[in-house]
């Protein structure tokens, strides 16, 4: 969440023009964020059932 709150600010303060900063947000940044959780939460959800299906 930290990193992308920085890449978020840091694509606010870019020297290009502000819709082109807003559309690579939205389109490229927050999407990528998004699914690089998904990925991590499906990863420790994989993690965490395969775990204990071995210990019973």
């Amino acid at each position: 969440d930290d990193m992308q709150w920085f890449t978020v600010n840091a694509m606010k303060s870019a020297f290009i023009p502000f819709d082109e900063r807003l559309a690579m947000i939205n389109e490229v940044v927050k999407p990528g964020y998004a699914e690089l959780k998904s990925e991590w939460l499906f990863r420790q959800t994989a993690v965490t059932s395969g775990s204990s299906a071995a210990a019973s």
